[in-house]
């Protein structure tokens, strides 16, 4: 779920960087809202495309590997992994 939601907001940042371009919204007939400038667009874009690049390519997992013994009678025949 974290990833999903780490993919979307990388999506909305490239969109609004996008978006922050003037020639992109005369192409796309955008008018923007008078208090939301171009560079403030620009940089919530920015802030919503390194957040969701952090929750969506985060490489640390919390499971642990562990391994187990697989026991024959008295003999180790193997070793199982679990994780936790």
């Amino acid at each position: 779920m974290k990833k999903v939601i780490g993919y979307v907001s990388v999506f909305l940042g490239l969109a609004a960087i996008i978006l922050s371009y003037r020639a992109v919204q005369n192409a796309l007939s955008v008018v923007l809202p008078a208090p939301l400038t171009e560079s403030t667009l620009l940089s919530i874009g920015g802030l919503l495309l390194v957040f969701g690049a952090l929750v969506a390519f985060k490489t640390g997992t919390s499971k642990k590997v562990t391994e187990v013994p697989i026991y024959h009678e008295k003999e180790i025949v193997g070793y199982r992994r679990i994780t936790k």
